[in-house]
């Protein structure tokens, strides 16, 4: 009777270490889990400050003095970060205002046409709107593939540092672009949208060098529209 109270006591005693051991791995592993979360919040964050920093530098958007750029983490996807701006960072390189408005009204109707000078009869001179709705759409198809070329670059060299999201997640970067003081008489719309995405995997090797810069840029996906 006694051996059998002590192989009873024994085996409740194992039974509670276990459960004590299994409880202990669970806290260790929530707050490792806890920590990993925090450390990917903070990640997301640097992230956020350098996208807004290389759209702020840019020379192909105009983006507000505080960061336009919001970063979440969507579960059983990876992390997204969008950002809004305006097209055409170098105002001096926007097509000639004088142009377009000879082109949407006779010259009189912002001036005196008598009181016009020569010179300022030439800067006036006749340009169709087709003219320059064409001229405005290569302009912002240019500043767009100038700028995804930069978003290339950020996400490239700064997306490795969100490792913690897991190997099959994406890294994504979307813009949401207005056309500026043109937009209305764009060819193609008032507003585009640039998308930028890579896979965490693909971005491991590139930091680690099994991918080179160049193999690296063809795992991109990219959408513009």
């Amino acid at each position: 009777m006694g051996t059998t109270t002590t192989t009873g006591r024994w085996k409740v005693t194992l039974i509670a270490v276990a459960l004590i051991a299994m409880v202990g791995l669970l806290v260790a592993a929530a707050a490792k889990g806890e920590e990993r979360a925090d450390r990917l919040d903070r990640k997301i964050r640097v992230m956020e400050k350098v996208l807004d920093e290389v759209l702020t530098q840019s020379k192909h958007v105009r983006v507000g003095m505080s960061g336009e750029t919001t970063g979440l983490v969507v579960e059983d996807y990876g992390a997204i970060f969008i950002f809004r701006g305006e097209l055409g960072g170098d105002i001096d390189k926007m097509p000639d205002l004088a142009n377009l408005f000879r082109t949407l009204d006779e010259a009189a109707t912002w001036h005196d046409e008598e009181a016009l000078s020569q010179g300022e009869k030439e800067k006036y001179s006749a340009k169709s709107l087709d003219q320059v709705k064409k001229e405005i759409d290569a302009k912002h198809r240019a500043e767009l593939a100038s700028l995804r070329d930069e978003v290339i670059d950020t996400i490239l060299d700064y997306g490795p540092t969100l490792a913690e999201l897991g190997e099959d997640r994406w890294v994504m970067l979307v813009g949401v672009l207005d056309g500026g003081i043109f937009a209305e008489h764009e060819a193609g719309g008032s507003r585009s949208t640039l998308t930028v995405k890579m896979k965490i995997s693909d971005l491991r090797q590139l930091a680690g060098g099994a991918l080179t810069r160049q193999a690296a840029l063809s795992k991109v996906v990219v959408t513009m529209k």
